[in-house]
């Protein structure tokens, strides 16, 4: 009876997970791209190179002020910093 049980969940759960990675598969209606110079990229890059540059920029001014010594992990915290305008900026340009 136990064999039967998992042999009855097995070959429910085969097709049930090739249609959850069928849909997880598939892709957008339309990827966001930038077109540069005739070519185009990912609108991700480019709100990764903006926010890579603007936490240059903080982190200059944190130097400036003082702050970049009181930091426990630096690495982390611009990492951090470069995470969360990157994301920002992608909700500010392309988000709906």
């Amino acid at each position: 009876m136990k064999t039967t049980t998992a042999r009855r969940f097995r070959n429910l759960l085969i097709p049930c997970a090739a249609g959850v990675t069928i849909c997880l598969l598939t892709s957008c209606s339309r990827s966001p791209s930038q077109d540069i110079l005739g070519s185009f990229f990912p609108a991700w890059m480019l709100c990764a190179v903006v926010a890579i540059l603007l936490t240059v920029v903080v982190r200059r001014v944190v130097i400036k002020i003082g702050l970049d010594a009181l930091l426990p992990a630096r690495l982390l915290v611009y990492v951090g910093v470069a995470t969360t305008f990157t994301f920002l900026l992608w909700l500010a340009v392309y988000g709906n």
